[in-house]
């Protein structure tokens, strides 16, 4: 049995499946199904020199040149660690510089994700994300018409989340659209000085 042919056909295979993707994504963009890019950038411009960290729920647009992408989806072309965002098991504790994310709201369990990602982050270490502000729907539905949305949030509240979480250095700020911008830090001991 030639394993080597198996194995030059499987990753043909997977070639082929991630061309079809692509092009499903390049689709999305053309026809105006995939937004945010405006607050992607902003996120980007946080961690700008920082050396590594991850971008959880990633999809198929990861952001940072030095993201590990993080998503549930194994189709999601921007993916390369497929695991829940709010169990990081492959990185260690204080092992990240940055966690970056446009898809806080997609947890059920939103303290539990920022717990983690504080877990992962190195003291002084960076989160941010921009997430749709509650405040900012005029209808009934709000940030809820996106079904993969499953919680929600308005300026007040993601700071009582993020102070619970132990992170300082809290700033909130309008995104684009109907969104906030949020930047934080993991508190960095080292740096305080003594009372």
């Amino acid at each position: 049995m030639d394993y080597k042919k198996l194995m030059l056909e499987r990753i043909e295979k997977r070639k082929a499946q991630w061309l079809v993707d692509f092009e499903r994504v390049k689709r999305y963009i053309l026809k105006d199904k995939i937004g945010g890019e405006a607050n992607r950038i902003w996120v980007e411009e946080q961690i700008k020199g920082l050396a590594f960290g991850v971008d959880v729920c990633c999809g198929d647009l990861t952001m940072g040149e030095n993201s590990v992408g993080v998503d549930k989806g194994w189709r999601m072309i921007g993916a390369s660690c497929y695991t829940s965002g709010d169990a990081l098991i492959d990185w260690e504790d204080n092992s990240l510089d940055y966690v970056v994310t446009n898809y806080l709201e997609a947890f059920e369990y939103p303290f539990k994700a920022l717990r983690e990602w504080h877990r992962c982050l190195k003291p002084g270490g960076v989160l941010a994300f921009s997430c749709a502000n509650a405040d900012n729907y005029e209808d009934g539905i709000g940030p809820f018409c996106n079904p993969h949305r499953v919680t929600i949030f308005t300026k007040r509240t993601i700071k009582n989340y993020l102070t619970k979480a132990c992170f300082v250095n809290i700033h909130v700020e309008d995104g684009e659209e109907i969104s906030m911008r949020v930047k934080c830090n993991k508190l960095d001991i080292t740096s305080t000085s003594p009372v």
